[in-house]
Protein backbone atom coordinates (compact mmCIF):
# COMPACT_ATOMS: atom_id res chain seq x y z
CA UNK A 1 0.00 0.00 0.00
CA UNK A 2 2.82 2.35 -0.81
CA UNK A 3 3.96 4.22 -3.86
CA UNK A 4 6.81 1.72 -4.18
CA UNK A 5 4.39 -1.24 -4.28
CA UNK A 6 1.97 -0.33 -7.09
CA UNK A 7 0.87 -3.93 -7.71
CA UNK A 8 -0.18 -4.64 -4.14
CA UNK A 9 -3.99 -4.54 -3.86
CA UNK A 10 -5.35 -1.62 -1.90
CA UNK A 11 -7.43 -2.66 1.07
CA UNK A 12 -9.61 -0.13 2.81
CA UNK A 13 -9.55 -1.09 6.47
CA UNK A 14 -11.67 0.69 9.03
CA UNK A 15 -9.77 1.06 12.25
CA UNK A 16 -10.66 3.12 15.28
CA UNK A 17 -7.66 5.35 14.67
CA UNK A 18 -8.40 8.22 17.02
CA UNK A 19 -9.65 6.27 20.04
CA UNK A 20 -7.75 3.02 19.93
CA UNK A 21 -8.93 1.28 23.09
CA UNK A 22 -9.67 -2.01 21.25
CA UNK A 23 -6.22 -2.09 19.67
CA UNK A 24 -4.71 -1.24 23.02
CA UNK A 25 -6.53 -4.04 24.83
CA UNK A 26 -5.56 -6.63 22.19
CA UNK A 27 -1.98 -5.61 21.34
CA UNK A 28 -0.96 -3.58 24.37
CA UNK A 29 0.13 0.04 24.33
CA UNK A 30 3.31 -0.43 22.28
CA UNK A 31 1.62 -2.71 19.74
CA UNK A 32 -1.34 -0.37 19.28
CA UNK A 33 0.96 2.62 18.86
CA UNK A 34 2.99 0.73 16.27
CA UNK A 35 -0.15 -0.20 14.28
CA UNK A 36 -1.43 3.38 14.35
CA UNK A 37 1.95 4.77 13.27
CA UNK A 38 2.01 2.33 10.36
CA UNK A 39 -1.51 3.34 9.29
CA UNK A 40 -0.50 7.00 9.53
CA UNK A 41 2.62 6.41 7.42
CA UNK A 42 0.63 4.57 4.77
CA UNK A 43 -2.00 7.29 4.59
CA UNK A 44 0.67 10.00 4.34
CA UNK A 45 2.32 7.99 1.54
CA UNK A 46 -1.00 8.00 -0.28
CA UNK A 47 -1.66 11.69 0.42
CA UNK A 48 -0.47 12.77 -3.03
CA UNK A 49 -2.63 10.22 -4.85
CA UNK A 50 -5.56 11.18 -2.64
CA UNK A 51 -4.90 14.90 -3.28
CA UNK A 52 -5.08 15.54 0.47
CA UNK A 53 -2.62 17.08 2.88
CA UNK A 54 -1.56 15.34 6.09
CA UNK A 55 -3.67 17.89 8.00
CA UNK A 56 -6.75 17.14 5.85
CA UNK A 57 -6.27 13.40 6.43
CA UNK A 58 -5.99 13.95 10.18
CA UNK A 59 -9.08 16.20 10.23
CA UNK A 60 -11.12 13.57 8.40
CA UNK A 61 -9.84 10.78 10.68
CA UNK A 62 -10.97 12.80 13.69
CA UNK A 63 -14.53 12.55 12.31
CA UNK A 64 -14.38 8.74 12.12
CA UNK A 65 -16.94 8.26 14.88
CA UNK A 66 -19.48 10.66 13.39
CA UNK A 67 -22.26 9.70 11.00
CA UNK A 68 -20.85 11.96 8.31
CA UNK A 69 -17.44 10.21 8.19
CA UNK A 70 -18.56 8.40 5.04
CA UNK A 71 -18.93 11.82 3.41
CA UNK A 72 -15.37 12.95 4.09
CA UNK A 73 -12.84 13.49 1.32
CA UNK A 74 -10.58 10.82 2.81
CA UNK A 75 -13.32 8.18 2.80
CA UNK A 76 -14.45 9.03 -0.74
CA UNK A 77 -10.97 9.19 -2.19
CA UNK A 78 -9.79 5.96 -0.56
CA UNK A 79 -12.78 4.17 -2.07
CA UNK A 80 -12.14 5.75 -5.47
CA UNK A 81 -8.52 4.65 -5.31
CA UNK A 82 -9.46 1.12 -4.25
CA UNK A 83 -12.05 0.81 -7.03
CA UNK A 84 -9.63 2.09 -9.66
CA UNK A 85 -7.12 -0.49 -8.47
CA UNK A 86 -9.73 -3.27 -8.48
CA UNK A 87 -11.14 -2.19 -11.83
CA UNK A 88 -14.69 -2.49 -10.55
CA UNK A 89 -17.12 -1.14 -7.98
CA UNK A 90 -16.49 -2.58 -4.53
CA UNK A 91 -19.18 -3.28 -1.94
CA UNK A 92 -19.40 -0.62 0.75
CA UNK A 93 -21.30 -2.77 3.19
CA UNK A 94 -21.56 -6.47 3.70
CA UNK A 95 -23.53 -8.60 6.09
CA UNK A 96 -21.07 -10.52 8.28
CA UNK A 97 -21.43 -14.24 7.70
CA UNK A 98 -20.01 -15.58 10.95
CA UNK A 99 -20.86 -19.10 12.03
CA UNK A 100 -22.85 -19.09 15.28
CA UNK A 101 -21.81 -21.76 17.74
CA UNK A 102 -23.45 -22.76 20.99
CA UNK A 103 -24.34 -26.00 22.76
CA UNK A 104 -28.00 -25.18 22.01
CA UNK A 105 -27.47 -24.70 18.26
CA UNK A 106 -27.77 -28.02 16.44
CA UNK A 107 -27.54 -26.82 12.83
CA UNK A 108 -25.35 -24.48 10.81
CA UNK A 109 -26.52 -20.94 11.57
CA UNK A 110 -24.77 -17.70 10.70
CA UNK A 111 -25.13 -14.05 11.64
CA UNK A 112 -26.54 -13.43 8.14
CA UNK A 113 -29.23 -16.08 8.71
CA UNK A 114 -30.05 -14.56 12.09
CA UNK A 115 -30.36 -11.02 10.65
CA UNK A 116 -32.64 -12.22 7.85
CA UNK A 117 -34.76 -14.13 10.36
CA UNK A 118 -35.14 -11.04 12.57
CA UNK A 119 -36.13 -8.96 9.54
CA UNK A 120 -38.67 -11.60 8.46
CA UNK A 121 -40.24 -11.69 11.94
CA UNK A 122 -40.33 -7.88 12.05
CA UNK A 123 -42.09 -7.72 8.67
CA UNK A 124 -44.64 -10.33 9.83
CA UNK A 125 -45.29 -8.34 12.97
CA UNK A 126 -45.86 -5.15 10.97
CA UNK A 127 -48.21 -6.97 8.60
CA UNK A 128 -50.30 -8.24 11.54
CA UNK A 129 -50.54 -4.71 12.97
CA UNK A 130 -52.10 -3.39 9.76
Amino acid sequence: LTEQEPDVPIVVLYVDVVGYSDLHSVYGGRGADQILRQIGRRLRTLAGRLHLSARQIRNDLEREKSLDFSHTRLYDRLWQLAERKAGRALPREQMPDILLQSPKIQRKLTTAWFAKRVEWRYDRCLARAR
